[in-house]
């Protein structure tokens, strides 16, 4: 393993909610300082995270896989490298394929720990190649699609028989392409027929990007893509019902009313719940482009329940959104965010408790500050105990391409609190806090008609320790137990203090272990 030095300091990360919702829950989530995957020179080549539905990282228990193209050889090649401690150190970086232009990858991992790659040979072919020992060799390299032709953008899913589901945008029909489908049945030493997933016969229009996942027995395969059918780009889907043999007619994810069917959307992430809850996210132009979410309770027949994910005012754009589901229906966003725009693009996560019925509000993962680097590409996965692991492409070592170096953060769920405080909200000046007691962080929430309202905290003899912004027209803050310098206050008792319009409102607060 290729030893990586930590930084003896973690950054305590607290999402914001979401206003508006009756039930709000708050989550700390710790992101643990960024960590360099590529064991080459930094800086120098180019390395890729991007995937056609942005799934190239899987993670089972404290195992993390990562599969990107990368620049270093004499030609781009796909290369592999995996982590046993959570994303703290990784191992040595393995090319997996040959050096004839290789990229856009997708990966996947089996119960069984089987480990499933595809990529884009030179806009010519999909290949595919698996591991049955947990990445320290891989077989034999696999041609997916049975008609040579221009086959770009495939995304990879497996089902726990390990039946490898591969789907693709392929140009064999014309220079317009469409959405192409096979399955393998013996771990994808070997695929079946060629399957035409979109149904726009020979109208010519464009089919792009797809993302697939299957159901754990297999029985529902479901893919997304970009089509422009309309003429303009809109999110559809397609469901098999009997194991990949055929699929049924394509289905629009995306509500088109409210001007939404004169707006593109496109760049689709799908993933499948353990219940067969298929989730959609995908980068909308309604306004200042954003993330949406929507899904679909009836295998894909239909979608219902769009919402927003990432619409904060501060923001010009929130772009290729990556999506992840835990056991349990808990849905994690990851996306770059042109917060700071121009001068940088960051990596953004965001969580939802509640099946994608509301969602957490931004967090920031990538640890660059305001360095004026840029980060692209995100692809998130989550483990069976809730931790997040996020891959990036990253130029903090270089000023532009081709020197993007693959980067990784780790999240951590460190509290869930469910907020009591129903009914706040009143015409006169007040705070509430909670939890409180608290331990890690604790939320402040104000009435909502306070003008230019200014929060501060102080210690047991009148000292303050610091100031909480208010973070744009929002009513919500948090406290996350540090003083002003970031250095963790003891155990004890604090005050925080509310003033706006003349009027000061102060509340006790008891930090505990």
């Amino acid at each position: 393993m290729r030893a990586v030095v930590i930084p003896l300091f973690i950054t305590l990360v607290c999402n914001t909610p979401l206003l508006g919702i009756g039930n709000l829950y708050g989550q700390c989530y710790t992101f643990c300082p960024n960590v360099r995957v590529n064991d080459d020179e930094p800086g120098i080549t180019g390395h890729f995270t991007y995937s056609s539905g942005s799934h190239t990282i899987a993670a089972r228990g404290d195992t993390v896989y990562l599969a990107w193209a990368d620049d270093r050889g004499p030609g781009r090649a796909v290369y592999f490298s995996k982590s046993t401690d959570k994303g703290l150190t990784w191992s040595e970086n393995k090319k997996i394929s040959g050096d004839d232009n290789c990229y856009f990858q997708s990966l996947a991992v089996d119960e069984r720990g089987y480990i499933y790659v595809v990529w884009s040979n030179g806009y010519r072919d999909i290949y595919v190649i698996s591991s049955i020992d947990g990445g320290e060799s891989f077989g034999s390299v696999t041609v997916v699609n049975d008609t040579t032709s221009t086959c770009v953008h495939p995304s990879v899913a497996v089902d726990t028989s390990g039946n490898v589901y591969v789907a693709w945008q392929d140009y064999r029909e014309s220079d317009k392409p469409d959405i192409y489908f096979a399955k393998s049945t013996d771990g994808g030493l070997s695929f079946g027929t060629d399957i035409r997933v979109d149904d726009t016969g020979s109208d010519t229009s464009r089919q792009w990007f797809p993302t697939i996942g299957v159901n754990g027995s297999g029985e529902y395969a479901h893919i997304a893509w970009q089509d422009k059918r309309t003429g303009v780009y809109h999110v559809y889907s397609a469901t098999s019902t009997d194991g990949g043999e055929s699929f049924e007619s394509n289905v629009l994810v995306v509500d088109t009313t409210g001007g939404g069917s004169t707006k593109d959307q496109g760049n689709p992430s799908l993933v499948v719940g353990n219940d067969g809850v298929v989730y959609v996210v995908w980068t909308d132009f309604r306004g200042n482009a954003h993330i949406r979410f929507s899904k679909s309770i009836d295998h894909g027949n239909s979608f219902t329940g769009e919402t927003v994910v990432s619409s904060h005012p501060g923001s010009w754009a929130q772009t290729h959104a990556s999506l992840a589901c835990d056991s349990s229906g808990n849905l994690y966003i990851v996306w770059d965010d042109y917060m700071n725009w121009p001068s940088e693009d960051d990596i953004y996560f965001c969580m939802s408790m509640d099946g994608g019925d509301s969602f957490i509000y931004h967090t920031r993962v990538d640890d660059t500050g305001s360095d004026g680097s840029w980060q692209w590409d995100p692809t998130v996965a989550v483990n069976e105990s809730g931790d997040v692991f996020v891959a990036w492409e990253d130029d903090r070592h270089f000023p532009a391409p081709p020197g993007f170096d693959i980067y990784f953060a780790t999240g951590m769920l460190t509290e869930i609190y469910e907020n009591v405080e129903d009914g706040l909200i009143d015409d006169n000046l007040q705070v509430k806090a909670y939890p409180n007691p608290f331990s890690k962080c604790c939320w402040f929430r104000i009435s909502p008609n306070t003008s230019h309202p200014r929060l501060s905290v102080y210690n047991l003899i009148g000292q303050k320790v610091r100031d909480l912004p208010l973070p744009g027209d929002e009513y919500f803050t948090l406290w996350n137990g540090r003083d002003s310098q970031g250095e963790n206050l003891p155990p004890g008792q604090y005050f925080c203090s509310i003033s706006a319009g003349g009027e000061r409102r102060t509340i006790k607060l008891i930090k505990v272990r």
